[in-house]
């Protein structure tokens, strides 16, 4: 086994040709710079336990392959998805640990090398949305149309969802496309709670939150067929879910063990 470990899903969602999406998340990369500082140095080698920790939860295979700094981990996913046939690269968040000028450049330079078009979703560890403005033009979220379909980023890397969101949201009910959402942390809804139920809070935002918007949101998410598909990361390992009859939510495990989602969209 090399350091790529590729999950290959197909989801229906009614349309006629074939749409399909690289998924990743959950990388942490880290600028090992020297000027980085010593902060660096200390995390990167903190999350060679974290990662082992992790696909050791969620029974995932992990070797001495997946053992290599994270910086290097995003770099092998960036030319596993431009080699691919891929339509969109979808980035859910945490690409890179925590915001700094290095790791900021780091991010930089991963996403100026993806040949294909990409969608970023803002993850906790980059939080706040804010900082990459000028780097993916978006801040709560961003929309990005297809031939057949429509895709809109959310961020909710605070654990909530606001009411810009929730008012965006509105206005695409009467969209002619289906539509894709991608965000950082997953939902539940009364659909999914059972099986989102091994994930405690830090993980989720919940349907019967107790952030108005956050409610709202999951609500309108919930209750409007126009929303096919959640694709999102933050829990690090692999896991899909009915948030709605007949729609999932997809989450990708962590990019640290090599795991992309490569999802086939009919």
């Amino acid at each position: 086994m090399g350091f790529l470990q590729i999950k290959k899903v197909t989801v229906n969602i009614g349309i006629k040709n074939e749409f399909k999406i690289v998924q990743f998340s959950d990388t942490h990369a880290i600028s090992l710079n020297p000027r980085n500082g010593k902060k660096a140095i200390d995390v990167e080698k903190a999350w060679y336990d974290v990662r082992v920790d992790f696909a050791n939860h969620f029974k995932e295979k992990i070797t001495e392959k997946q053992m290599i700094p994270s910086a290097k981990c995003l770099h092998k996913l960036v030319n596993y998805a431009n080699k691919s046939d891929a339509d969109v690269v979808i980035l859910c968040g945490d690409i890179i640990d925590y915001y700094s000028k290095y790791n900021y450049r780091l991010l930089e330079k991963e996403t100026k090398r993806i040949t294909k078009p990409y969608i970023f979703s803002c993850g906790n560890h980059e939080s706040p949305a804010s900082q990459y403005e000028k780097l993916f033009n978006q801040i709560e979220y961003g929309i990005y149309e297809f031939d057949n379909v429509k895709i809109i980023s959310l961020d909710n890397s605070n654990n909530k969802f606001s009411q810009n969101q929730y008012e965006f949201l509105l206005t695409q009910l009467n969209s002619t496309k289906p539509i894709i959402l991608v965000m950082h942390e997953p939902i539940v809804t009364r659909r999914n709670k059972k099986k989102m139920s091994v994930f405690d809070d830090y993980y989720t935002i919940k349907y019967d939150s107790n952030d108005k918007y956050s409610l709202q949101t999951i609500d309108l998410i919930y209750k409007n067929d126009i929303f096919k598909l959640i694709l999102c990361g933050h829990v690090h390992g692999y896991h899909k879910s009915m948030f709605a009859k007949n729609r999932y939510q997809i989450c990708s495990s962590s990019g640290l063990i090599g795991k992309v989602n490569k999802i086939t969209v009919k």
